[in-house]
Parts: structure tokens; sequence; C-alpha cells
């Protein structure tokens, strides 16, 4: 029945939080797409310019939310940095090597195991009074 391998719960784990931590990131993306799609370009480059002096450097897209508003809306993500004043030499990163990415990996993964133990916890509560109830039904019957 079984494949020959053997289960890899930290694997599991892992790609459990990787999806959360991607469908959080989309989320927060269509978020601020509704909240800021009727903004005019002034509005956006400005998000953009604050948002370099933040990071300290002119991020891709997969970096801030809503980058790809601004791909959108000025044509490429070149095109945006431009507008906002920035020369642009760096490629898209790889969002899991994003801070962003790895910002919300965490927050998931603390989520997650909190989800776990407190799944983990209920069943034990269950349990503990399935047994309960089976011990005084036991001692009923044989009263």
């Amino acid at each position: 029945m079984g494949t020959g391998k053997r289960f890899d719960g930290g694997k599991w784990v892992r790609k459990q939080t990787d999806i959360r931590t991607r469908e959080e990131l989309e989320r927060q993306d269509r978020e601020f797409i509704a909240q800021h799609e009727n903004d005019p370009n002034s509005e956006l480059l400005v998000f953009l310019i604050k948002r370099t002096r933040e990071l300290g450097y002119v991020p891709s897209a997969t970096e801030i939310t809503g980058g790809q508003l601004l791909i959108d809306r000025f044509g490429s993500w070149d095109q945006a940095v431009i507008q906002a004043g920035y020369r642009y030499s760096k490629g898209p990163s790889k969002l899991k090597k994003t801070q962003r990415y790895k910002e919300e990996y965490t927050r998931q993964s603390r989520l997650f195991k909190q989800e776990r133990e407190e799944k983990k916890r209920l069943r034990a509560e269950r349990a503990a009074e399935r047994q309960g109830h089976r011990d005084s039904a036991h001692k009923s019957q044989s009263d």
C-alpha cells in the first residue's frame, strides 16, 4: 500500500507554510489594487518612492505590495521605476528571496504552529471527554 517513502513532516509543514504565505501575499496585492486602482499615477509614484526610501534600494515588483498595479499602470516595472526618477538595473527577484515573503513566511509559520497546537489540544480534550463518558457509562452498567 505504501510507496516506500517515509512521510517528512517538516517538509509538509514548510510546503503548507509556503502555500499560506503565497495566498496571503496575493490577498494583500488584491486588496492594494482594490484600494488604489483609481489613484492617479502621481500617487502611485509617490508610493514607489516612499517604499524605495524605506528599503534603501530600488525594489523589484515582487518586493512590494502592489507591484503588479504599477506594472499594469506604467506598462512595465522598469517604466514605473524610471517615472519615479530612479535607474533600474536589477532583474526581478524571486518571490521567495524577498524580504516581504520572508516576513510573511515567518508570520504564517507561527500562525500555522499555533493552529496545529490548538487542534491537538481540542482533540485531546474531546478524547478525554469521550473516555470520561465511557468510564461513567461502564461504571453505571456495573452498578
